[in-house]
């Protein structure tokens, strides 16, 4: 065995002594995310539903970071501390989150609360458990309320609803706003209803220890789906501003007239919807009943906003559909070149079954569609008449045949993209919105673009250059831009002998969620509408009118 010196040390290391062949990469696949496009789906619910994520459920979290950092602040003035440091702050928060968190797990609220997956730690000899997430294997970055994925970003002033505001100088420290401190003294009142037990849990600094019977009996003062009235007076001053129209675009303005959209969808009937009703209905003005109504003017220009994020939900769907279709080709068919899976596409594809011209080539696809909406009314009113796709349809069908692993997948998803190129294409649109996400992350936009700038005379060169540039092409430019050294983003290679697909499954993609659930749930929480069974809305019955 040969000796090699490295670095000083001598190793001794078998080496080759022929021709060798390397053997096959294994290395990890990971994300979610495989074309690129997510993101620019994430911006355009920014912008619609600003402050809030998808993970929201409730208002009380909101009132208990109130609470902690107004309490906190009263206890550092109550023991004459006037420069407390992060640390003593962070102590004192995990302690409340703790006990929160602790009394959620024993009680399985409906909603999500972060940390309930942890482990409850050993007790102390004295039978109490400490309350710090180290001993509870806790993360600041993921389990906590201020963790970026929770309740922290919507809390905070600047990008979120603006309950607490940073205090200069001191990173990672907060301070309650006004409407902060009145949140947090509402909280105040009904926890002080137990004096001795709020002594013990709250009425000191430093490490505290508790019991599962603390954590419950703080419970039922603080449980997440018993919001106080005037709990939900602030919070929905904060969540929904009625004088939206006159108010300088903002965030809680954007976020108000997308609200008003939802209120005036659901003020057209007195029957209770779903969030995937209100969703469809509001962007197609459309009830549940098949009836249609006429949107105020003043809010025709967010009704447009909330259908081109729908039409983009739809083109990410479908773009990710035919990359799993065509991974499928490659790992069940063992097809090898880009070009025998363009020609299986185009060959399975009939346009005829979507209502297209059945000779047609993408060109005159378009321009079919646009015959019939040349405006966004027209548009809406062509998918009411049933002369165009209904963009939801198509979704619930891509959803449901990538469940089944469905080749149809692959029609349904062309369909959908010529849809959603020629939506792109009807004047008046918000063209800085279409154009969200640019060339490199394929807006919708770039989409009308590319579709209605091909000369392919044939289904076939249309499926080539879908395959090829909008498949192929955007997964290798988005895996090598996302190449952190470690995990591997590549779904397939091309080798000597044509495609070759690393992870042995294909993609599954679903549906961005778009944050109305949430949205819904603390509009319902702050008494804005209501909601008499689980996850269905209504007004209250003096805002509600039926249709004429």
């Amino acid at each position: 065995m040969p000796e090699i010196l490295i670095g000083g040390v001598v190793v001794i290391a078998d080496l080759p002594t022929a021709p060798f062949f390397l053997p096959p990469h294994e290395t990890e696949n990971s994300g979610v995310d495989f074309l690129g496009l997510r993101q620019v789906n994430l911006d355009m619910m920014g912008e619609l539903i600003p402050s809030l994520n998808n993970v929201v459920d409730y208002v009380r979290p909101f009132t208990l970071l109130s609470w902690i950092h107004w309490k906190f602040h009263d206890l550092c003035v109550s023991n004459s501390i006037t420069n407390p440091t992060l640390d003593d702050l962070i102590l004192f928060r995990q302690r409340i989150e703790i006990l929160f968190t602790w009394g959620a797990t024993v009680n399985r609220p409906e909603g999500r609360i972060p940390g309930t997956g942890a482990s409850k730690p050993s007790p102390n000899p004295d039978g109490t458990y400490p309350l710090t997430f180290e001993a509870w294997n806790r993360k600041e970055s993921s389990t906590s309320l201020i963790a970026a994925l929770w309740y922290g970003p919507a809390s905070k002033i600047v990008t979120g609803l603006g309950f607490l505001e940073a205090i200069p100088g001191k990173p990672g420290a907060f301070r309650p706003t006004k409407t902060g401190v009145s949140l947090a003294r509402i909280l105040d009142e009904k926890l002080r209803t137990k004096p001795d037990l709020y002594e013990q849990a709250f009425d000191r600094l430093g490490p505290v220890n508790g019991t599962e019977d603390i954590a419950n009996e703080l419970w039922g003062l603080w449980r997440p789906d018993d919001v106080l009235l005037d709990e939900s007076e602030v919070f929905s001053k904060t969540l929904y501003d009625p004088a939206w129209r006159t108010a300088t675009r903002g965030l809680n303005s954007r976020r108000s007239a997308t609200l008003s959209l939802f209120l005036e969808h659901l003020r057209q009937t007195p029957v209770s919807q779903s969030a995937d009703e209100i969703r469809e209905g509001a962007a197609l003005s459309i009830l549940p009943d098949g009836r249609t109504y006429d949107l105020p003017a003043d809010l025709i220009e967010t009704r447009n906003a909330w259908l081109i994020l729908q039409m983009r939900q739809l083109q990410r769907l479908c773009l990710e559909g035919l990359l799993s279709w065509f991974e499928q080709r490659v790992i069940e068919d063992g097809l090898r070149e880009t070009s025998e899976i363009a020609e299986r596409l185009a060959g399975g594809w009939d346009p005829a079954d979507f209502g297209f011209d059945p000779d047609g080539s993408s060109s005159k696809i378009l321009g079919s569609i646009a015959a019939k909406s040349s405006t966004v009314h027209s548009f809406i009113k062509a998918i009411h008449d049933s002369q165009v796709p209904n963009p939801f349809r198509l979704i619930d069908s891509l959803v449901a045949y990538l469940g089944n692993k469905d080749a149809r997948i692959a029609s349904a998803s062309l369909a959908g993209l010529h849809l959603c190129a020629a939506f792109a294409g009807i004047p008046g649109l918000n063209k800085d919105y279409l154009a969200y996400g640019g060339a490199r992350r394929l807006s919708l936009l770039d989409l009308y673009r590319r579709l209605s700038g091909l000369e392919a005379p044939t289904m076939r060169g249309t499926a080539v250059f879908v395959l090829e540039t909008l498949i192929v092409s955007q997964h290798f430019a988005t895996a090598v831009n996302r190449f952190d050294g470690q995990k591997q983003r590549l779904k397939f290679t091309i080798e000597e002998h044509g495609l070759t697909h690393l992870t042995g499954s294909p993609t599954r993609p679903s549906v961005t969620a778009d944050r109305l659930p949430t949205f819904l749930r603390l509009a319902e929480q702050s008494k804005i509408i209501l909601s008499q069974e689980p996850n269905r809305y209504s007004l209250p019955p003096e805002s509600s009118r039926t249709h004429n």
